[in-house]
């Protein structure tokens, strides 16, 4: 799966480019939407993208394993 260019947001930023090449919209993150912040940030890096684009499709697809949670 090839990621368009520049769709990430940096560490440190409250921005990210919507639509990249579409125009110069932009959003802007809140407290609440530190997750989607972050999974950004992972984005950013085309091998990051791809293990999560995998896993997630593993996921998807009956993959994975049920744990108890961790304390």
């Amino acid at each position: 799966m090839k990621l368009p260019r520049g769709c990430g947001a940096s560490a440190d930023s409250r921005t990210a480019p919507v639509k990249p090449g579409y125009g110069q919209g932009r959003c802007h993150w809140s407290e609440d939407d530190e997750s989607f912040r972050e999974t950004a940030y992972l984005l950013r890096s085309q091998e990051n993208a791809q293990c999560l684009v995998i896993a997630i499709d593993r996921l998807e697809n009956g993959g994975g394993a049920v744990r108890d949670p961790v304390e």
